[in-house]
């Protein structure tokens, strides 16, 4: 499951990272979940993995219908 994981995230990565909203966004992200991580508090931690997750994936979804990606 991770690999496939992995291979998703290398696959899309470059339409995810490719504005500079969309760096900040994802670093903003991680920087929430790390902190959530250091209180031990697993379930905000669920909740902003889930919504990191979801923006990526309507980043795709819209790369992809805009013709800029094949899925």
């Amino acid at each position: 499951m991770i690999n496939s994981f992995r291979d998703y995230f290398y696959r899309y990565r470059p339409a995810l990272l490719h504005t500079e909203k969309n760096i900040h966004d994802s670093l903003e992200d991680h920087r929430q979940m790390l902190e959530a991580m250091k209180k031990k508090n697993p379930r905000l931690v669920e909740r902003l993995v889930r919504n990191h997750l979801e923006k990526g994936k309507e980043i795709i979804i819209k790369e992809i219908s805009k013709g800029r990606m094949v899925p």
